[in-house]
């Protein structure tokens, strides 16, 4: 099985237009269940996975990785002879994280800077995965109440960890939306070893990630995309490729008040691969077909709280594509008023789009109107 090759190159403007056209290639990360030992049993493989992966957990930080790659070919094995083992799914998206997790620590990255995956109690074939994609400058911190919230709700959710986030800064830097989309689409693959349907969710350009797996992985069965941008007030991101070689940093204002999950500072180079991937992704959004809920803020002041949720409902080809005006400045934040009806909205769309209408989340929301 192949992963996600951290060494690819950095790619700015133009790079990320190229980028951008080469979606829609064959995915180089679906997992691959192939005949790999000879003689070697499905449940002989599972239990030698197991212990590999057992031993990786105790593992010095530079061995792991290795060893937990070396458990995930067993656990293909296991596949390759019976497609339907259970317990060889979770044991292959407990491996997939923990590689996810070792890389992210070996790069620094702790508390809430750390992917997080919370596995739902039921079975794969008929849970539901909710992949929650963090903003841009942001940390995967940002996400994990509004999944606490979903898993409570019954569903399997994984905050993922984009490249150059959540680390030193200067990462950041060499960062590109590539990179960025790549780890978004190896979270797809994570969590359809766990849960057979898969929503997408993201914050501000986690947001337009959302829309583009959608966009081009079948796999995808609803997105909620919360404040995508599209239009732009903040015009001082289309100026950013002028500035690159003058300015190497810019203050990021969240940071004030989000300084937990949020960067102090965003390095020009990365705002101006995102201003590139603003510009140009909504011309992949008429592949989108799923079920969409847009969540935006009236008082937004980095995107166009008007115009952006418009274009992107007229862009796609969904019957069922919602807008929804809800919270302060910020749509997703920890400091958000209206959260719990932000949460209830994004669990109650989830719920009609995956039929899963007897989780927590539902039964405890029917009980307070029946009250």
């Amino acid at each position: 099985m192949k992963l996600l090759d951290r060494r690819l190159p950095r790619g700015l403007g133009g790079g990320e237009v190229a980028f951008l056209r080469s979606l829609g290639a064959p995915s180089r990360f679906r997992p691959v269940y192939e005949q790999r030992f000879s003689g070697l049993g499905e449940r002989q493989a599972i239990e030698e996975g197991l212990r590999i992966y057992e031993s990786a957990l105790g593992a010095p930080e530079t061995m792991q990785e290795s060893l937990f790659m070396r458990s995930i070919s067993y656990f293909l094995h296991a596949l390759a002879a019976n497609p339907d083992a259970e317990e060889a799914h979770q044991a292959l998206a407990n491996s997939l994280f923990a590689i996810q997790l070792s890389r992210a620590r070996a790069e620094g990255c702790r508390g809430v800077g750390e992917p997080f995956f919370l596995r739902a109690l039921a079975p794969r074939s008929q849970g539901v995965g909710v992949l929650l994609i963090h903003d841009f400058g942001a940390k995967p911190g940002q996400m994990r109440d509004l999944a606490s919230y979903l898993n409570d709700s019954g569903y399997t959710t994984y905050g993922l960890r984009l490249p150059g986030h959540g680390q030193p800064l200067h990462t950041l830097a060499y960062s590109s939306a590539r990179q960025w989309f790549e780890a978004a689409e190896e979270g797809v693959w994570l969590l359809k070893e766990s849960a057979t349907n898969v929503v997408t969710l993201g914050q501000g350009v986690g947001g337009i990630l959302a829309l583009l797996l959608a966009a081009h992985l079948r796999e995808v069965g609803g997105v909620v995309s919360l404040a995508a941008p599209v239009r732009m007030k903040a015009r001082w991101i289309t100026l950013m490729p002028l500035l690159e070689p003058f300015i190497k940093y810019r203050f990021q204002k969240l940071y004030n008040e989000h300084s937990e999950v949020y960067h102090r500072y965003m390095p020009t180079s990365a705002i101006a691969a995102m201003g590139d991937l603003i510009r140009h992704y909504t011309d992949h959004l008429a592949r989108v077909t799923c079920p969409v809920m847009l969540l935006q803020s009236r008082l937004d002041d980095f995107s166009n709280p008007l115009k952006s949720p418009k274009i992107i409902q007229s862009s796609i080809h969904s019957s069922t594509c919602r807008i929804r005006y809800v919270g302060q400045k910020y749509v997703l934040a920890e400091k958000n008023p209206d959260q719990e009806e932000i949460n209830d909205l994004i669990a109650d769309f989830i719920n009609e789009i995956t039929g899963l209408q007897g989780s927590p989340a539902a039964r405890r929301r029917q009980t307070h109107h029946e009250a």
